[in-house]
């Protein structure tokens, strides 16, 4: 079942205050405590001009909206008076004050602050970006994990405009999903700085080919219990969900599978929303739709539809969601569920991984030159150990049952490939493909396995 637009449309449907709302729900900041310390911060402008950092009207300008940082009010009007030349004082300590911590993370945080309280100011800064983002990614190599949180919000605040420049998003975008555990910055610092360059429909597409998804799928097995987290990258995909081009990509990944499985255990009600709102985006594909219903999705939402939320949109949606599934039910063959199992690239231990299966399906595997046996040998180097274990498994039943099996698994290198599999850290993996290998060297399985 097609919905009734497409994306050109659905893009233009996006409600920006549904946007600002749920983004407002997944900042996730440091304590207000370390931020007022930070913004409690004397800084002596006219030291670093007399110094020779900044320019004399620069120090005059940032201590005139120093004072009026007490008086809200006052300071917005100094702000919309000067505010292009303010942006450029901002810029001249970013540029030329580099050995004074103190100063760039108060600096950092002012801009910080005046980005989140009204994204408008942004535009004081147009003509500032490149100037501005060249002196923050060099901020973004500091050791100091405040400096580059603060430095990856404000940079990516600012090339989140369709005038930003390509180059420079595509270069964040490469530090961004480069981050591991051993990085300075946290991971709630780096998913807000992609939700910024999200918004940006241009941009999607230049996640997907920065392996974006690829960076963001494996939390939802690491972190599912911080719902925090799980909450803003699922921000992010609802944020991909409007882009045609994006939107085939979940199809291609586990990103519903996840998202289902999350809400399994998880009832609340912001990442329950947050998915829904994903969810109703993609019911204009056949294939999310079926992996939608093949998950499980139909029964979590009649749970859902039985509890009070605060939301009356969010009801709304589950009845649009639930009745698209109903129409789209149908019973797939145990092929044609493996099928999509190796589409995903995500294998689960169910009943398309037995004997039994094998048997009556292993003939199969011959179509278009092992096209699929193929798919499955490479699930070997999947990063998910589950999808490894169940490949070594899969692979043995079709060294089992079919004639040629051992002979057409040696030409297509899978046997070294499990070999290798025996040393693997994960003990389910290494015992899967010991079995895996008796199953390949021993005529009859029976005999090894006794």
């Amino acid at each position: 079942t097609q919905s009734t637009w497409g994306y050109k449309e659905l893009a233009s449907k996006m409600d920006r205050s549904k946007l600002e709302d749920l983004k407002q729900q997944a900042t996730q900041r440091p304590s207000r405590e370390v931020t007022d310390q930070v913004l409690a911060k004397n800084i002596d402008w006219n030291t670093h001009s007399r110094n020779g950092l900044i320019s004399s009207d620069a120090a005059q300008l940032l201590a005139t909206f120093d004072r009026e940082k007490r008086n809200k009010n006052a300071q917005q009007s100094f702000l919309t008076e000067r505010g292009p030349d303010i942006a450029g004082a901002f810029v001249e300590v970013l540029d030329r004050v580099t050995s004074d911590s103190g100063t760039v993370q108060y600096t950092l945080t002012v801009l910080e602050e005046m980005f989140r309280d009204d994204r408008r100011t942004l535009n004081l800064f147009t003509t500032e970006n490149l100037h501005a983002a060249d002196k923050l990614f060099r901020l973004l190599r500091s050791t100091d994990s405040y400096t580059v949180d603060r430095a990856i919000y404000v940079l990516s605040a600012l090339l989140s405009s369709d005038s930003a420049d390509v180059s420079l998003v595509g270069d964040l975008l490469t530090q961004l999903t480069s981050w591991n555990s051993n990085s300075a910055g946290c991971i709630y610092a780096v998913i807000n700085g992609l939700m910024n360059i999200l918004q940006v429909d241009k941009f999607r597409p230049l996640f997907v080919s920065h392996n974006g998804i690829k960076f963001l799928l494996p939390f939802f097995k690491t972190n599912a219990r911080d719902l925090h987290l799980m909450y803003e990258i699922i921000f992010c995909f609802w944020l991909l969900s409007y882009n045609e081009e994006c939107a085939i990509e979940f199809g291609r990944y586990p990103i519903v599978n996840s998202v289902v499985d999350l809400l399994k255990t998880s009832v609340r009600e912001k990442v329950v929303r947050v998915s829904l709102a994903m969810f109703k985006n993609l019911l204009n594909r056949n294939e999310t739709v079926e992996q939608m219903v093949d998950r499980g999705l139909v029964k979590v939402l009649e749970a859902f539809a039985k509890r009070k939320w605060k939301d009356e949109e969010l009801g709304d949606d589950l009845g649009t969601i639930k009745d698209t599934l109903h129409k789209n039910i149908r019973i797939l063959t145990s092929f044609e569920r493996y099928q999509k199992e190796l589409q995903v690239g995500q294998l689960e231990w169910s009943f398309v991984h037995s004997e039994k299966f094998w048997k009556e399906n292993v003939m199969k595997f011959e179509e278009n030159d092992f096209k699929i046996l193929r798919q499955l040998i490479a699930l070997l180097s999947s990063d998910d150990a589950k999808t490894v274990a169940v490949a070594c498994f899969d692979i043995g039943e079709f060294s089992r049952f079919h004639p040629q099996g051992k002979i057409v698994l040696q030409r297509l290198g899978a046997k070294l490939k499990v070999m290798q599999l025996m040393a693997h850290a994960d003990k389910e993996v290494a015992k899967q493909a010991l079995f895996c290998v008796q199953k390949l060297v021993v005529g009859q399985y029976e005999v090894a396995s006794k």
